[in-house]
């Protein structure tokens, strides 16, 4: 007997539903069928002393030099034990096709091919968007109106919520990501949360990486094609990657990644860029060093407070306007 189709809204809802309650579940079953008893720490992580040993092993950095981001993988995580037991399997089974005859037959949202990483890079951090994604699905409450996502810059934002005056935003930047994990975990990061404006910064760990300036501007692209395609009338604004003293070397790949990706953002209606790097260098087109920290990358509060909050607030004001309209 056919599945009757239901309305796209339905059908997304559903889908939702259906993923988050099979991973409650299988979590739930397998503590029951296994005889385990989770242990909770003082932050109120999920999982064993071994378990959070390995994760937090996977979630380091490559090169280990960002204290903050060690001290946030280690503080924030939550990460869900997988299923091994077979007397499980028929009831996964089962959920999976409740969710395939929800959906239509699509599962999941498959950005365009995306150019590759530059040579001697690969696809990492997939336990910190496990992470990420596990402690959001735990604390928000959709429609979620503004979603922050890329790297360490928004990561340290702290005071986001209170600059950008949203007191639900939800920010989920992590140290070290580059615009290939951008696209490669989009649906993690972005689309299974369904917000209203996706604010991104992504792109410079690809400059400090080797990637050209057109490599790095078509994942941008294609990042923004793919969360309009899952969210009609999704707005976007992309902060530009930083003129930062540390990539002084590198300026011209940073300027022609950011020319690359204005082009890009000018061929959708609810695109905004924002290039905070006006505010960022001062009247004798010098950065403004006091708003870095002493990595050159890196801002202090400042930065946050005086230049991207007021730029990206006006941003987003734009392209709710656009979105609406």
């Amino acid at each position: 007997m056919a599945v009757a189709r239901m309305p796209d809204a339905k059908v997304v809802a559903t889908a939702k539903t259906c993923i988050r309650w099979e991973r409650s579940s299988m979590v739930f079953l397998q503590n029951v069928a296994g005889g385990r008893r989770e242990q909770f720490d003082r932050t109120g992580s999920m999982g064993t002393p071994k378990d959070r040993k390995r994760s937090e092993s996977a979630c380091m950095e490559p090169n280990r030099r960002d204290r903050d981001d060690r001290s946030m993988i280690l503080g924030m995580h939550a990460r869900v034990p997988r299923l091994r037991s077979a007397s499980l399997l028929p009831l996964q089974g089962f959920l999976v096709a409740l969710l395939v005859a929800c959906s239509g037959g699509s599962t999941t949202t498959r950005p365009r091919d995306a150019p590759s990483p530059p040579v001697g890079q690969e696809m990492r951090y997939s336990a910190v968007v496990e992470v990420l994604s596990a402690r959001s699905r735990a604390v928000v409450r959709e429609p979620v109106e503004t979603l922050l996502v890329g790297s360490s810059i928004f990561r340290r934002w702290s005071s986001a919520a209170t600059d950008l005056r949203d007191a639900d935003l939800v920010n989920h930047g992590f140290g070290g990501s580059r615009t290939w994990e951008l696209v490669e975990y989009v649906e993690e990061l972005v689309v299974d949360f369904n917000p209203e404006v996706v604010v991104c910064y992504c792109g410079s760990n690809d400059v400090n990486a080797g990637a050209s300036a057109a490599a790095i501007a078509r994942r941008v692209e294609i990042f923004m094609e793919t969360v309009e395609d899952a969210l009609p009338g999704v707005g976007i604004v992309y902060v530009a990657i930083n003129r930062a003293p540390q990539k002084r070397d590198r300026w011209t790949i940073v300027d022609e990644a950011n020319q690359r990706i204005e082009k890009a953002c000018r061929k959708g209606p609810n695109r905004v860029f924002v290039d905070v790097n006006e505010g960022l260098f001062d009247a004798r087109d010098s950065p403004r060093t006091e708003l870095y920290l002493e990595d050159g990358l890196h801002f202090r509060p400042a930065a946050y407070r005086e230049v991207f909050g007021p730029a990206v607030r006006n941003a987003i004001e734009r392209v709710r306007a656009s979105s609406r309209g």
